[in-house]
């Protein structure tokens, strides 16, 4: 997440360039940006044929996709791509749900707050002393300090348990407290303290299952019913909830979700009852509706969701480049905020300048649907003048043809393998449910993916041969002969 804040908003330059352009004309100069999409990484001295929005998703095996746009306060565009159902008709629109993922925690976070305004909880008292229905054990490792709201909204509370895979459709469903004990039929561990809090940053859709529970404790209602109180309905976010399951008359419109190789995850989707951490149904457009709402109350205190101090101190970022709830970036007129989403068959983002009213929300209905984010923001921010909108460009370093030859091999964990050949003198990695991509040579066994991510083969040190791959905080063992 600050690796991709960093490519796209940290370069200054001018919002100018649109200035004046009406709405029609900036949906044209958009549409006209989609139709000529380039890689958001690219290497140096390689060309990129221009690809449509359209051919992205046939390539990377995205069933359908939506993307709502807005600038200077209001939404100027807002469009479907693709199907909502692989091999069906059912054409994705403006009003087609998906899973927002992990996007639910900014609007958790903004309920948890309006509760704190109204003084029903203390941002910085013990939560505890307010959980009712179940309490955070005592630990060891929290040397006596308390966890506390503040902690728990931007992930320092030193809780564990990252995400959460969901359940099928039909599955016994734990409660929340099942869930934070790790209790049948939850199927994710216990959530525990496992440092003190406060001491470190560490991303924690548990210490959200927490708040979810705080919430529903404190005020006595469904956790989905609060939500639409204090957040949804006040942003006027009509096509959008945290019921779960779905309601029945919202799942006609929502996209099912699939597997980069292209199958449908089972059920079609998978309910979240840990809705505060995952469990939010909507479009970029409602998505477009919060970001504008929390906007302005941080800009002119307007007060539709927050006080106008509550949304600064929201949008104040703390350990980790983290606010209360939601990432943030940069300062002045460049101030972001950002957060985004990956459930099964899922994968969202949602980025905002606050004090421009500009921004941008994406979702897509496959786990391959990052291939497509950064190039339409790219796209996008070039076309409206945004700060940071050029790729990645890598420059490849030199390696003994025999660190190149060391690498080939098959890599796996946790059912994902990755196979790695010599295609000519150049190294290409094929993982699975992914087409195949170059790694780029930056020395020391270290590699680009062509998307940017930072690989590292592992050697034995006794032996010298390489054991494992490491990329995105996992490390893959050697698996071949």
């Amino acid at each position: 997440m600050r690796a991709l804040l960093a490519v796209l908003f940290t370069t200054m330059m001018s919002f100018a360039g649109t200035a004046g352009a009406q709405p029609a004309e900036l949906a044209q100069q958009i549409d006209q940006a989609l139709s000529t999409l380039q890689p958001a990484t690219q290497v140096s001295g390689r060309s990129y044929p221009a690809q449509s929005l359209a051919e992205l998703l046939r390539l990377r095996n995205i069933p359908g996709a939506s993307i709502a746009v807005f600038r200077d306060g209001r939404i100027i565009y807002a469009r479907g791509f693709g199907v909502a159902e692989a091999g069906g008709s059912r054409a994705v629109d403006t009003e087609t749900l998906f899973q927002a993922a992990s996007i639910s925690k900014p609007l958790t976070a903004t309920a948890a707050l309006a509760l704190v305004e109204q003084g029903r909880i203390d941002l910085d008292g013990p939560v505890n002393e307010r959980l009712t229905s179940w309490r955070i054990p005592d630990s060891a490792a929290a040397e006596g300090v308390p966890v506390t709201l503040r902690q728990l909204l931007t992930h320092t509370a030193g809780l564990t348990v990252h995400g959460f895979p969901g359940y099928a459709p039909g599955a016994p469903l734990p409660a929340v407290a099942q869930v934070l004990d790790g209790a049948p039929p939850a199927n994710t561990p216990a959530v525990r303290v496992d440092q003190r809090p406060g001491s470190a940053w560490r991303y924690s859709g548990g210490g959200f299952t927490v708040s979810q529970l705080l919430l529903s404790d404190v005020t006595g209602e469904p956790f989905a019913d609060l939500m639409r109180r204090l957040v949804l309905a006040p942003a006027g976010m009509a096509h959008s909830t945290y019921a779960q399951p779905p309601p029945v008359e919202l799942r006609e419109t929502a996209a099912w979700g699939y597997r980069g190789t292209g199958e449908p995850v089972e059920g079609g989707y998978h309910v979240y009852p840990e809705q505060a951490a995952a469990g939010l149904w909507t479009t970029p457009s409602d998505l477009a509706r919060w970001a504008l709402a929390l906007s302005a109350d941080f800009t002119r205190g307007d007060g539709k969701l927050l006080d106008h101090d509550t949304a600064i101190a929201m949008l104040t970022p703390g350990l980790g480049g983290f606010g209360l709830g939601v990432g943030v970036g940069g300062s002045g007129d460049l101030l972001t905020l950002s957060h985004g989403g990956a459930n099964e068959g899922y994968r969202a983002v949602l980025r905002a300048f606050p004090r421009k009213g500009d921004g941008i929300a994406i979702m897509t209905n496959s786990d391959n649907g990052d291939a497509l984010m950064r190039p339409v923001m790219i796209a996008v921010g070039r076309a409206l003048g945004w700060p940071g909108s050029e790729p990645q460009v890598i420059v490849p370093v030199a390696v003994p043809a025999q660190q190149l030859a060391d690498a080939v091999g098959r890599y796996a964990t946790f059912g994902v393998s990755v196979d790695v050949q010599l295609n000519g003198d150049v190294l290409r990695a094929t993982a699975t449910g992914r087409p195949p991509g170059d790694l780029i040579p930056q020395g020391d066994d270290r590699y680009l993916a062509e998307d940017g991510t930072p690989i590292r083969f592992v050697r034995d040190p006794a032996t010298n041969g390489i054991t494992g791959l490491a990329a995105a905080g996992v490390t893959l063992q050697r698996s071949d002969p």
